[in-house]
């Protein structure tokens, strides 16, 4: 969706509120300037709601639009209405939450479906998305029907689906309505990160993000061993946000070196692709004269979750027909049993994570 009616706290930016309410304060008043992503994808949407793919387009923004609409033709039930650029509105009683604009409503008698494209390169997971939430949210109160949302992602070629029934519609509200809570709560919280700065219009002035690109922060510091373990929390959060960034700024640097463009100080280099032996049989057939079986044998390094996974998928649809009900899990319980004497498990080891919060 290009750009959504003009809520302060519409569907498409509840994830970065969440994230980190206090960007809700700094960045009001401030003004979106469309980059070119955006121009391109207002340009395309408009495409797919018109069905008119303009010579204009390059090859790859054509294919994108034509599998978005082909999309639509492939999921709408022959007995739905369509609806194209539609306006939805969350309330809370008389209370206005939220309202945006989905790209796609099929209405039918017992089962409402949205769609809402997104033409960029970056991943977009439908499940516990809070945009998807809202939309579904003000579906269910406009038509008191269960809502089927679908994001399609043509560039990655990723198109899929989530159901909510009216009885999750209460658990939306209340996520919103928290949301909103606290962003508006007089204490400004603050929650740097690379998902909830990327669109943030406040980010080259916020205090927590200039705190960790402040060169005092991070380079200064030479001996870790005199950190505390709560200085060491603090200061891999912000190395975190700085990693971040520069995945990203390589990304868009390799994008514009594969075009020919030149990024001054970098550039590309080959790296071969791991090579593999895929028929073992064959590779022996031509080396068994001088290797015997058991060294052949002794180079051979076999996936064992992968041969769990077959033996086990195999022995079900033979048991299948012949009547017999086996669960998956007892298959593998019993192979891992029979392969025990021959297999090695390494050493365990730790590594360090980032805690999910709640």
């Amino acid at each position: 969706m290009p750009e959504e009616k003009h809520h302060p706290m519409s569907p498409s930016k509840l994830k970065r509120f969440q994230l980190c309410p206090g960007s809700f304060k700094l960045s009001k008043g401030l003004k979106d300037e469309p980059s070119p992503y955006a121009q391109e994808g207002t340009a395309m949407h408009k495409a797919v709601e018109t069905g008119q793919i303009l010579d204009d387009f390059n090859e790859e923004q054509k294919d994108c639009i034509q599998q978005c609409i082909d999309y639509i033709e492939m999921i709408a039930p022959k007995n739905a209405e369509r609806l194209m650029e539609q306006e939805i509105s969350v309330m809370d009683g008389f209370e206005l939450l939220t309202e945006g604009t989905a790209d796609v409503v099929l209405v039918t008698p017992d089962l409402i479906i949205g769609i809402d494209w997104k033409f960029g390169r970056s991943p977009v997971m439908v499940e516990n998305n809070s945009q998807i939430k809202a939309y579904s949210a003000g579906l269910m109160q406009k038509y008191k029907r269960p809502v089927e949302f679908h994001i399609g992602q043509p560039r990655l070629h990723y198109f899929k689906s989530v159901r909510y029934e009216l009885t999750e519609l209460p658990s939306f509200i209340s996520e919103i309505k928290r949301i909103r809570e606290d962003c508006l709560s007089p204490m400004m919280i603050l929650n740097p990160s690379d998902e909830a700065c990327k669109y943030c219009l406040a980010k080259k002035t916020c205090p927590a993000v200039n705190s960790v690109m402040d060169n005092t922060e991070l380079t200064t510091i030479e001996h870790t061993g005199e950190l505390s373990a709560n200085q060491l929390g603090e200061y891999l959060d912000k190395a975190k946000l700085l990693e971040d960034i520069i995945k990203r700024l390589k990304f868009r640097a390799k994008e514009h070196l594969l075009k020919g463009e030149e990024v001054p100080g970098w550039g590309l280099q080959n790296r071969k692709g791991a090579t593999v032996v895929k028929d073992a049989q064959g590779a022996y057939n031509q080396i068994k004269e001088f290797v015997p079986l058991e060294k052949f044998m002794e180079c051979l390094t076999v996936k064992y979750t992968s041969l769990v996974d077959a033996y086990s998928k195999g022995r079900k649809e033979v048991e299948a027909k012949q009547d017999v009900k086996v669960t998956l899990k007892q298959l593998k319980s019993e192979i891992e049993e029979q392969l025990a004497p021959f297999v090695e498990r390494a050493s365990d080891s730790v590594s360090l994570v980032q805690k999910s919060e709640g």
